[in-house]
């Protein structure tokens, strides 16, 4: 049965150029599968390296894999288990560990797989945010999707509560389903610095608009965009400009309000009746030009 079960000839090139090997399914007859995974869960914080541990917990743990290699290992995996299958090894104990490194395989590249998309398509409105901040302020194109809701797509792939390697795992099937990449794996490292970057550069372009004369609508389409892609988390560029995007909103809010007085004046030049109707609706609009700007973040007692 040695030749179906998985061999160390299926070795992988690692993200450092270190190889990656399936294990092999030697060992004594009497061990248990159980006892290969309290083993496994037993590997400290500080063990010697990624490349030290056995594939299962290497996926675990590697902040340096890809969907290229996961897929690779993933298929050597299946292709040697069903070699042992074949010849009847399918309950061997490593053969019951190679069931299980093929399902936290496949679980890491669905993860490793979606966050790496998400990261290209950022990148990609990386490369044009220029244009997109002139789309977004005239209003011209809605806001790019892959930037919306970006903080909360990374929650989501990342494993909640520290290290994967150390979750909870008496429910095997239930860890395989539900456990995310660890926090600093390169693919969440990318995405978070991109949104970090957009943060960043959003601040300053909502400024300069600001500056420009932008309208308070124009303004809170650009802060939207900023809330929604970082969780309404400010970022210290943000927060160092939001003073000064602030003033600029409470001048345009006057502005609109002088430019209404001017209006409702005309309305009432030109009849002898008082223009009830018209004061009512000038109010009207520009008590809701003041709702949006304290909406953004402008204080009640800012004197424009």
């Amino acid at each position: 049965a040695a030749a179906a079960e998985p061999a160390a000839a299926g070795a992988e090139a690692g993200a450092d150029g270190a190889e990656v090997a399936v294990p092999e399914a030697g060992g004594a007859a009497e061990a248990s599968d159980d006892d290969d995974w309290q083993a496994m869960k037993r590997v400290p914080k500080n063990a010697p390296g990624v490349e030290d541990l056995p594939i299962l917990a290497k996926t675990l743990c590697n902040v340096e894999d890809t969907p290229e290699l996961l897929q690779l290992v993933a298929d050597e995996i299946t292709d040697q288990y069903g070699l042992s299958k074949e010849c009847g090894g399918a309950r061997h104990p490593t053969a019951l560990i190679a069931m299980r490194t093929i399902d936290v395989v496949e679980r890491k590249l669905e993860l490793v797989t979606a966050v790496s998309s998400r990261g290209d398509l950022v990148q990609a409105a990386w490369d044009r945010r220029r244009e997109i901040v002139q789309e977004v302020a005239k209003n011209t194109r809605e806001a790019p999707q892959e930037l919306l809701g970006l903080a909360a797509f990374i929650k989501k792939y990342v494993h909640p509560c520290g290290d994967p390697m150390e979750a909870d795992k008496s429910d095997f099937l239930s860890f395989c389903s539900s456990f995310g990449l660890p926090q600093k794996h390169r693919c969440v490292a990318r995405l978070r610095n991109l949104m970090a970057d957009f943060s960043d550069f959003l601040a300053v372009a909502t400024l300069e608009q600001a500056n420009s004369g932008l309208d308070v609508d124009g303004i809170m389409r650009l802060l939207e965009l900023c809330k929604s892609m970082t969780g309404g988390k400010k970022s210290p560029a943000m927060e160092e400009a939001s003073k000064a995007i602030c003033d600029a909103i409470a001048d345009q809010v006057l502005v609109f309000a002088k430019e209404m007085k001017k209006k409702d004046d005309f309305a009432v030049s030109r009849s002898e009746v008082p223009q009830v109707e018209s004061a009512r609706k000038c109010a009207k609009d520009v008590n809701a030009q003041i709702k949006e700007a304290i909406l953004m973040g402008c204080e009640t007692s800012q004197p424009a």
